[in-house]
């Protein structure tokens, strides 16, 4: 497909996105459990732009497996949770569909190529499929 404006691939992400996600229970639960700053917490889950969470960015990248993921994380969370029970609490860090864009998805898939990039990790993707 060649358009007008030279635009024939429209390329999103996934998780705050297509699928809305909310951290905030997580990291304040796993924060009262864990007896850590609810920053700190972030980090392990999800990182920061000052190099923390290596764990979450390996994971999204392929770098680190699951079972290590897991093991790693809970250590870093004092031991406060068992492996089932962190997954459980990562799925449900994805709360509902955006219903405007996947209303809007079939009207750009007739005009456009469509694809989908996401760093989420094999338990969002778990999750998701």
């Amino acid at each position: 497909m060649t358009h007008p404006n030279n635009i024939d691939w429209i390329v999103f992400d996934i998780g705050g996105v297509l699928i809305n996600i909310d951290f905030q229970p997580t990291i304040g639960m796993l924060s009262q459990r864990s007896g850590l700053p609810e920053p700190d917490v972030r980090n392990v889950l999800l990182g920061r732009s000052d190099g923390g969470g290596v764990l979450a960015d390996a994971l999204s990248t392929g770098n680190i497996d699951l079972k290590t993921y897991l093991s790693e994380t809970i250590r870093a969370l004092k031991g406060c949770i068992s492996p089932r029970e962190l997954i459980i609490l990562r799925q449900a860090e994805l709360t509902t569909v955006n219903k405007a864009l996947a209303q809007t998805l079939p009207k750009l898939k007739s005009r456009y190529h469509l694809a989908c990039f996401s760093n989420s990790n094999v338990i969002h993707w778990g999750y998701m499929l």
